[in-house]
């Protein structure tokens, strides 16, 4: 039950949601909980599930404070929800068909976030032209291509046609 009330708030800002505070409170003490006894009579699945949505919270938490770079990061290194080189579509594409639905719920927000955080770490690099400007910018622009194409390669998730574009548009900004 708390997978599914958590796919309906996860995304949203802490500072403007009431009840996503209360149930990211509930999951924090449930998953610490669950962490120090073991997940017992819970399945597979949904101990998953459960872990993935509190990874989402602290994305999302990343992602309203601002801190586009460690979102990034944190999306790469822990999420794995996306691919961020071309070597990881089809990885990303094969373990969305393992994703519950309550996480299928929320994917376009992921996309779009994920998106958002790439053109806002782009827009700081193009503000500060260091001496590795090219090459952060060359990676930056390369994973706003993987997150294009992996949006228009995945079959088994209907894609609404406003997310596809604001994808694009995104995309197109930042060349």
């Amino acid at each position: 039950i708390l997978n599914k009330q958590l796919s309906c708030v996860v995304a949203l800002d802490p500072q403007k949601s009431p009840e996503r505070s209360s149930l990211v409170s509930l999951a924090a003490y449930a998953y610490d909980k669950c962490e120090s006894k073991g997940w017992p009579m819970i399945r597979p699945q949904t101990q998953t599930t459960f872990i993935t949505f509190n990874k989402l919270i602290r994305f999302f938490d990343l992602v309203h404070d601002k801190q586009y770079m460690n979102a990034l990061e944190f999306n790469r290194k822990h999420l794995k929800l996306v691919p961020f080189a071309g070597a990881e579509i089809s990885e990303r594409l094969q373990s969305f068909q393992d994703l519950d639905d309550s996480i299928r719920r929320i994917y376009s927000q992921v996309l779009l976030e994920t998106m958002n955080c790439i053109c806002k770490v782009y827009e700081t690099f193009n503000k500060t032209k260091t001496i590795s400007h090219n090459e952060k910018v060359g990676y930056l622009l390369e994973q706003a291509k993987v997150l294009i194409t992996f949006a228009g390669m995945n079959q088994s998730y209907h894609l609404s046609a406003d997310t596809y574009s604001q994808l694009v548009l995104m995309e197109l900004k930042m060349n």
